[in-house]
């Protein structure tokens, strides 16, 4: 039997200091979270707390009382069953409070800032697969980014969101280089799980089995495609599965077969009527969204004699029908929506979070007595945005000359969806959930650099010797 050889030294000793810097970033994010949570408004996490109170819309409540009642029902009546949001984050929550006790949510921001940072090593291993040795860079940009790290120390959805987005996003990367049933199963599991915590993430559902057959014939393996529509067909399935028990709660409770209350439909084309006043278009001004709620209010009681008698899904209902209609007929001029629509863009993609990062240090409305921070503050995150929006767009240049069409697409898609699916009111905090793919073309950006900088250095010697010569 020959002689098993020695491990290649120089191997070993890369694959050490790979782990060893992986590790010194994780021990840098979890000092620099102590310093954040040591700075904080104590009362972000404090049950009932001034800032908490301001971002915990969908949890306490909800979590008490499915603690006291053992269901899931509405927490000014106990009668009504729950249905205004998705309730994986409040079940999340209550499991919490049973273990650690409802005065604090020190257990929710530490299982949030536990879930950004396996996000943030899923980010790595993909990046691995597409840029070898680049991993430890994209998971550094997401662990230090000071939206997420913003989002994570506030009790709120999305900071929740991203791990599971990112798991989907994550086995569908892999996917594009090595299909597999397994990867679709996964993906559909996180994705089913997301939408537990946020609606939104019901669209990749229903667009998966298409993805799978796009990204297999991206990859140059279009042969493999009633495989990977099959393979998409049942991670949907089992995303649908993880989502039927509340569509049903849902439909049981008059709210139709859905994942998300009606009136909420109603209410982001109605919050989207405040950027589209005609004297500053893309401004959030509350007039037009009162005027416009008073208005429908009187069109339809006078349309529909038991208006009053309504329950409040039927209301909804009809109120949803009439906004979209108002949005069909067009009322708007062309300009002003264009500009609010590039507002809510900007706003997704470029905004810092300094308002959740201000909240977060209690430096809200603290600009004169606290210029340096509150300016400072607002200066690193808006820069942070920015610099990677425009490393993101030479990734995009180095994604299409390396010819990896199909992450540019996987990637380019998620954003794209999310950011649409805020329609006029764009915010960074619903950016959180695609910051990872974000990321990965904000690397390929500086790979693109990189290279630039490396073919440069290349040349000085020649130029030298034709100058010599």
């Amino acid at each position: 039997m020959p002689a098993v050889p020695p491990p290649d030294r120089d191997t070993t000793a890369a694959g050490f200091a790979k782990r060893r810097l992986t590790l010194t970033l994780v021990l840098v994010f979890l000092l620099l979270n102590l310093i954040i949570a040591a700075l904080a408004d104590a009362s972000c996490y404090r049950v009932r707390g001034d800032c908490a109170m301001i971002t915990d819309r969908t949890g306490y409540d909800v979590a008490e009382a499915l603690i006291e009642h053992g269901a899931l029902v509405a927490p000014n009546d106990p009668s009504r069953p729950y249905t205004a949001h998705a309730p994986g984050y409040a079940l999340i929550m209550a499991a919490t409070f049973v273990l650690f006790g409802n005065t604090s949510y020190a257990a929710m921001v530490v299982l949030q800032l536990a879930l950004l940072l396996a996000s943030g090593l899923l980010l790595r291993q993909v990046s691995e697969i597409y840029l070898p040795g680049w991993g430890d860079l994209a998971m550094a940009l997401l662990l230090f980014n000071p939206n997420a790290l913003a989002q994570v120390h506030l009790v709120q959805t999305n900071a929740m969101e991203i791990f599971f987005v990112t798991a989907a996003f994550a086995a569908v990367a892999v996917f594009v280089r090595r299909p597999r049933l397994s990867l679709m199963v996964l993906c559909g599991l996180s994705i089913g799980l997301a939408m537990l915590v946020r609606p939104m993430s019901q669209f990749l559902a229903l667009i998966l089995p298409l993805v799978a057959v796009l990204l297999v014939a991206l990859g140059g393996q279009s042969r493999l495609w009633p495989r990977a529509l099959m393979w998409g067909l049942t991670g949907a399935l089992l995303a649908g599965a993880i989502g039927l028990p509340w569509m049903w709660h849902m439909r049981a409770s008059g709210q139709s077969f859905r994942m998300s209350e009606i009136a909420h439909e109603h209410l982001l084309f109605l919050d989207s009527l405040k950027y589209l006043s005609p004297e500053a278009p893309g401004q959030s001004l509350k007039k037009p969204k009162r005027d416009y709620w008073a208005w429908e209010t009187q069109v339809l009681s006078e349309r529909h004699a038991d208006w009053q008698a309504m329950s409040p899904p039927q209301q909804a209902k009809l109120r949803r029908q009439h906004i979209l209609d108002y949005y069909r007929s067009f009322p708007f001029e062309t300009a002003v929506f264009a500009t609010a629509l590039a507002y809510s863009w900007s706003r997704f993609l470029t905004s810092g979070g300094e308002g959740e990062l201000h909240r977060l240090l209690g430096l809200e409305m603290q600009s004169e007595s606290r210029p340096l921070a509150f300016y400072g503050t607002k200066a690193v995150t808006l820069g942070y945005a920015v610099v990677l929006r425009l490393l993101g767009l030479l990734g995009l240049i180095e994604l299409v000359r390396r010819r990896e069409y199909g992450l540019l697409v996987l990637s380019g898609g998620l954003i794209v969806l999310f950011m649409a699916g805020t329609f006029l009111v764009g915010q960074p905090r619903y950016r959180v959930p695609v910051e990872p793919p974000l990321m990965l073309f904000a690397l390929f950006g500086l790979a693109f650099c990189a290279e630039r900088i490396r073919n440069w250095r290349a040349a000085l010697p020649a130029q030298g010797k034709t100058t010599r010569s």
